[in-house]
């Protein structure tokens, strides 16, 4: 079941013209895999939304095996390193299809 204020952050996601980056730890608990086909679904006539997961990490992107919990949270660990370059590659895509929108287009 869709809460009202879930609804209301999806009409103003929606609305934005800016591009999405949607990820997805697969091992998530908090945020599942059906939340993200929702979201894979709702925005599913955007160009600009682009959508990854991620099949052995958690709600904090950090890696783990078999179903995610509340004990890993207390486990120090980082974002894991293909998370943050995937961002930073979308980050660099986007910066480029600006600076090609600015140039025009090539002859």
């Amino acid at each position: 079941m869709v809460r009202p204020s879930q609804l209301q952050t999806k009409r103003n996601y929606k609305n934005l013209k800016q591009p999405k980056l949607v990820l997805q730890g697969e091992r998530d608990y908090q945020v599942t895999m059906d939340d993200f086909r929702g979201w894979q679904k709702w925005l599913s006539d955007r160009k600009n939304a682009t959508f990854k997961t991620y099949p052995n990490l958690n709600h904090l992107f950090m890696p783990g095996e078999g179903k995610g919990n509340p004990s890993e949270y207390q486990i120090s660990s980082h974002v894991d390193e293909s998370v943050v370059n995937d961002v930073a590659t979308w980050v660099k895509q986007q910066q480029e299809g600006v600076r090609d929108q600015k140039s025009g287009p090539k002859s």
